[in-house]
């Protein structure tokens, strides 16, 4: 394995900044005479992780956005839309459910204020969960880690996606849905929440 690093080794977190290399004899990357391929680039290619420039080091910037590109057109990984099951089959019963959403929030462009609460009626390793929107296809990862029992809110750090008239807001588990909810009937609270 090797790194590559940029002009700038360390975010403005100190976090490590770094390409990394590995051994592959099909690479298309040459490091001390080896055939190797460079990780990052692969998992963005493979739909795994979005790019993200940060400046002094974007070098292979334009080749991260290629490479998202390709796989978001291929709908693979992140991209992928959500395996919807039928209504035959019905949604698994599980140990956390979408409670409350903030879809309609008093900010302009409903910018940083949306959320989904969910309850966790036992404690569980919120590895792999995520939030869906499918008209903006957009997915909001819930924190890694042991949690519950009790509610987790998820906040919407950008531009609003959830329509102000209601909208269905998916829970999922890799490609799964685990909870789907069609808030569009629901009568908003306060500032746009609505609870189940």
């Amino acid at each position: 394995m090797w790194l590559e690093f940029g002009l700038g080794p360390e975010d403005a977190f100190g976090r490590l900044l770094a390409y990394a290399y590995v051994a592959d004899p099909e690479g298309a990357w040459t490091i001390d005479g080896l055939a190797a391929t460079q990780v990052n680039l692969d998992l963005v290619a493979a739909g795994l992780a979005r790019p993200l420039a940060m400046e002094p080091n974007v070098t292979y910037a334009d080749r991260y956005a290629e490479a998202a590109a390709v796989a978001r057109a291929a709908a693979i990984g992140l991209w992928a839309a959500p395996r919807v099951p039928s209504a035959a089959e019905g949604l698994p019963p599980g140990p956390i459910v979408i409670a409350c959403v903030l879809y309609d929030p008093d900010t302009p462009n409903d910018t940083d204020a949306e959320s989904v609460t969910l309850l966790l009626r036992e404690r569980l390793d919120t590895r792999g969960y995520y939030l869906w929107d499918e008209g903006s296809q957009t997915a909001f990862r819930l924190p890694v880690g042991e949690r519950g029992p009790g509610e987790l809110t998820i906040g919407n750090p950008g531009q609003g996606v959830w329509n102000n008239g209601g909208d269905t807001v998916y829970l999922m588990l890799g490609e799964t849905v685990v909870d789907s909810w069609d808030n569009t009937d629901a009568r908003p609270g306060r500032a746009g929440t609505v609870c189940r």
